[in-house]
């Protein structure tokens, strides 16, 4: 049984915990890179940004995003964790509860299992530098909903696809943990995640387009650019 270093001592491990220790290492590292890049943004924002002026008009629109993104966080460390109890204190109950069907396992097999979760990792680190390129397109004006004083339209790059790139990747990701940690649990917090957009777009683009300074420049781009979340769908 190979072993591999885990917090300065070297544990033995069977395929389908290495597979879970560079689910780990993917998930840790596409949050550090797009916390550094969410700290930039926000450090523009406080200091260039300007004031919001106009912010969500409902006690609703105001709940929906802290909601999504606690179900964004908890879909991680809750993998996470259960790879943590499994591996670390040889508890793999959680791990177990959280797996996806065993017919699944049947289906694609040891190889194609492991293909499948090596690329999901790899598309999850691709996905948190995509999401680094939106934060830093959003620059000084980012705000979860809301407008902010020197706002502007960003009809380029991601933007020239979809009309809320960061959000359609963030549900991309969700998807990819549940490939990554084969578990479950993950596309739970993507229904939630879907449904808060489906409110929450909306609202946001009723925002700008009833705002003086950019509602008509917003409305041209929304004949250009006709899908909010999804190409083709939606």
């Amino acid at each position: 049984m190979p072993q591999v270093p885990i917090l300065g001592l070297w544990v033995p491990l069977h395929h389908e915990q290495a597979m879970d220790v560079i689910a780990v290492g993917a998930t840790l590292s596409s949050i550090v890179m797009l916390g550094i890049q969410q700290r930039k943004t926000f450090i523009a924002v406080k200091s260039e940004g300007g004031n919001l002026k106009k912010g969500p008009p409902t006690f609703v629109s105001r709940l929906v995003t802290p909601v999504y993104l606690v179900s964004v966080a908890i879909a991680p460390i809750v993998c996470v964790g259960s790879v943590a109890a499994s591996i670390l204190l040889d508890k793999p109950e959680l791990r177990d509860e959280l797996a996806l069907p065993v017919e699944l396992d049947l289906w694609v097999k040891t190889a194609g299992k492991a293909a499948l979760r090596v690329s999901a990792a790899m598309g999850l680190v691709a996905i948190d530098r995509a999401k680094g390129t939106i934060f830093k397109a959003l620059g000084k004006q980012f705000h979860y909903i809301g407008l902010r004083e020197k706002g502007r339209i960003i009809t380029t790059g991601w933007f020239a696809r979809v009309r809320h790139p960061l959000y359609s990747l963030t549900l991309g990701g969700l998807g990819l943990y549940a490939v990554v940690f084969w578990s479950w649990f993950p596309l739970v917090s993507l229904g939630i995640c879907s449904a808060a957009f489906i409110y929450k777009i909306p609202v946001e683009e009723r925002l700008i387009t009833e705002d003086a300074d950019l509602g008509a420049e917003y409305e041209a781009y929304k004949k250009n650019v006709r899908w909010r979340l999804i190409p083709y769908l939606w």
